[in-house]
């Protein structure tokens, strides 16, 4: 009867168990461990090119708005309008929403032409009855420096008209010299003047006379002005 070695072959079949015991404890660290390993590290240090920018100073700018509104009226400034500087009356007004003037130089507000038209808030005698067309076509706008408008005026105003009320707001001058003179009726004549004379704060100046005279059907108008 022959003999064999089972030795060998009993220590390599033993031997499995523990080979699988060591593959099981060399498996890869949790989610949470390399989460932890993580954290623990030290941050890194900002590179010189990820430093925020200097902003310089920033310089914010405005003016006052151009149009003010209150309960019964709407101003509108002359100050930026070209044509009020070097223009007309008529051409001042036309640059105004819902105010029209015609070629004849008749003046209406949103349709209607029965409108008054006060300077400084009280009646001319220039800018009321049969000569005001004239007068709008003639006078410089560059003595005005705002354009009220009243759509509904108060009692205070008693517009002579439904259209409602412009109103001309003259420039202040510091140091100003003006005469105004009116001629009333004479029969059937109508005579109308005035003379102006303004001296600025930067010692500019200019003068100025404006009239009227009707007699019956007839009107002649004239504005003459000097500015040096």
């Amino acid at each position: 009867m022959k003999k064999y070695k089972f030795a060998p072959l009993l220590g390599a079949v033993l031997a499995l168990p523990a080979a699988g015991a060591l593959a099981q404890t060399a498996q890869p660290a949790s989610p949470s461990a390399a989460r932890a390993q993580q954290v623990q590290s030290p941050p890194k240090k900002a590179d010189k090119d990820d430093q925020p920018a200097a902003v310089g100073d920033v310089v914010v700018s405005a003016r006052s708005n151009d149009v003010r509104t209150s309960i019964d009226s709407i101003s509108y400034s002359l100050a930026d309008d070209l044509q009020a500087a070097t223009g007309t009356l008529a051409e001042a007004l036309r640059n105004v929403p819902s105010v029209d003037v015609d070629p004849q130089g008749n003046v209406s507000l949103r349709g209607d032409g029965n409108v008054t038209i006060l300077v400084d808030g009280r009646p001319s005698a220039i800018l009321s009855g049969p000569n005001r067309a004239d007068a709008v076509l003639q006078l410089p706008a560059d003595r005005y420096a705002r354009i009220e408008v009243m759509t509904n005026p108060s009692a205070a105003y008693s517009p002579e008209g439904s259209g409602g009320v412009i109103n001309l707001i003259t420039k202040p001058v510091p140091a100003a010299v003006a005469a105004a003179a009116a001629a009333g009726a004479s029969g059937a004549t109508v005579t109308t003047g005035s003379l102006r004379a303004n001296v600025g704060d930067n010692g500019r100046w200019n003068v100025g006379a404006s009239g009227s005279r009707q007699r019956g059907k007839l009107t002649l108008t004239g504005d003459l002005s000097y500015r040096p």
